[in-house]
């Protein structure tokens, strides 16, 4: 073997050495804490189209999927909020307009803490009303309605 081969399966040996061996001055991080994301959920069943014409994020990052612009008749509509702070929460609110159906609205705000509990609310204008139907942990569902039959 001649003295320039032997060089290079030194440095491919040392090199391997040097890539496996992890480094002595590496501190080990810890995830940091923040609420779950928050999973909402409006149905709309009714005969109008709702279209957002709110969005607040009043702590927390944002949203992992946005709330949809339209949620159409008879359809669900859900987002996604991520708080991106250690120890924070994810608070906010988004409102929709229902079609065809002014001053009508369908409000739903949530505040997903990293301690205690998560809260979940909603309202509605007009001949509507608003139903949590579903409220476990940092998930919440809920149901648009309408009151009169002739909507």
């Amino acid at each position: 073997m001649t003295t320039s081969h032997m060089r290079v399966l030194f440095i491919a040996a040392l090199s391997a050495a040097l890539l496996s061996t992890p480094p002595t001055a590496a501190i080990a991080q810890r995830p940091q804490a923040t609420a779950p994301p928050a999973f909402i959920g409006l149905w709309n069943n009714t005969t109008h189209r709702l279209t957002v014409s709110a969005v607040v994020i009043d702590s927390g990052a944002g949203f992992d999927i946005d709330p949809p612009q339209i949620i159409e008749r008879g359809a669900r509509g859900y987002w996604i909020v991520r708080p991106s702070y250690v120890h924070t929460r994810s608070e906010g609110y988004v409102t929709y307009s229902v079609e065809n159906a002014y001053p009508a609205y369908a409000h739903v705000h949530w505040d997903a803490r990293y301690t205690g509990p998560t809260n979940f609310d909603g309202q509605a204008g007009g001949l509507f009303t608003i139903t949590r139907t579903l409220a476990h942990g940092y998930t919440a569902e809920f149901q648009f309605n309408c009151v009169s039959p002739h909507c």
